[in-house]
């Protein structure tokens, strides 16, 4: 029964420059005068989308140049793709680089915080299982800037927003058992000197799966 409950909101504690909700657009629009819209980078936000169990038809956070600091309330399983924006997952003094382009489960108080795009590309993707519950309009969850409908409010996001999530998929809750089943004990009190033992220990108190 818990794997059909929404899930608790997450924590816009930082926005980016221009971050907003985006799924795969409307590309009917164009018969009520609407632009296609939707993610810039269709590959990365299905790639995102997949690694995490959701349909491409949910949307994902696309930031561009500038990504936001995001904070879980509770156990949440992320997938980022695209642009690299620095991400780390940081947990109770330690931190850890955001792995990418693979499905990572962090625990309950994990902060995510997303630099400045340094490399190649502008806008990365950050979907989270089971989407978010925001209204569809004209069969899209994308944020309309221009038009000011769509995606959270119709607007970007802004530092304080708290976004409510969608329902888990049978295929995200295989996902996390998966991960769990793979990942080490948790840590206790004490680390290893060895650089290796501290990054697993350290991953799965943030919640990514150990690499061996």
């Amino acid at each position: 029964m818990g794997g059909t409950l929404p899930m608790k909101p997450i924590l816009i504690e930082r926005a980016g420059i221009c971050s907003t909700l985006q799924d795969l657009g409307r590309p009917d629009g164009g018969r009520w005068g609407v632009p296609w819209g939707g993610a810039m980078d269709h590959g990365a936000h299905r790639l995102a989308s997949l690694l995490v169990g959701n349909s491409p038809d949910l949307a994902s956070i696309e930031m561009t140049v500038v990504g936001d600091t995001i904070q879980f309330p509770e156990e949440t399983l992320i997938a980022w793709a695209g642009a690299d924006l620095g991400g780390v997952l940081e947990f109770q003094g330690r931190a850890l680089p955001l792995p990418a382009e693979r499905p990572v489960l962090v625990r309950a108080g994990v902060r995510l915080r997303l630099g400045t795009a340094a490399t190649c590309g502008c806008r990365g993707y950050l979907a989270v299982a089971g989407g978010f519950d925001v209204a569809e309009v004209l069969g899209s969850q994308s944020t309309s800037l221009r038009s000011g409908w769509g995606g959270w409010q119709g607007r970007a996001l802004r530092s304080g927003d708290r976004l409510p999530r969608g329902m888990k998929s049978e295929l995200s809750q295989r996902i996390v058992a998966s991960i769990t089943r793979r990942s080490p004990p948790p840590a206790r009190s004490s680390f290893s000197r060895s650089s290796k033992s501290h990054r697993s220990q350290i991953g799965w108190d943030i919640g990514c799966p150990a690499r061996h």
